[in-house]
């Protein structure tokens, strides 16, 4: 979006660059703080997530822009490496449109219903089924 701009070299945000992320396929991910400390953590920088989506880009406005990483660096150095390693993020393992509902509600059962009492199970027909227990209480009234 941005080209880099410039302060002073001793500023901790002496250069800074807006990566657009609005159309990217993992712009879910990229927006996520735990995203931007992987970031921040590898290379040295500040990551924000600025703007807004818009399916349309044409929509966003200067005072309303679309969805972006804003990066800040002490040196241009460190932005590089940011910028290079959000543009890899940006298509690296996105999710493949051609994967069908019961793929991807496989996928997610298998990852978050592992334990005990929740786990992913396949019927015959191949269909995802919850197991889970169910506990009855009585409750009493006065």
């Amino acid at each position: 979006m941005d080209a880099p701009r410039r302060s002073s070299a001793s500023e901790p945000g002496a250069f800074a660059k807006d990566v657009d992320i609005n159309h990217s396929e993992n712009r879910q991910a990229l927006a996520k703080g735990t995203t931007h400390r992987r970031i921040m953590e590898a290379t040295a920088t500040e990551v924000t997530t600025r703007g807004r989506y818009y399916a349309n880009p044409d929509e966003a406005t200067p005072a309303d822009p679309a969805l972006h990483l804003h990066v800040e660096a002490a040196t241009q150095e460190a932005l590089d490496r940011a910028v290079v390693m959000i543009e890899r993020m940006k298509t690296e393992n996105a999710p493949e449109r051609s994967a069908s509902v019961d793929e991807m509600s496989h996928s997610f059962a298998s990852t978050h219903f592992s334990g005990d009492r929740y786990r992913g199970a396949r019927s015959n027909s191949g269909a995802l089924h919850q197991l889970q227990d169910k506990i009855f209480i009585e409750i009493e009234s006065e």
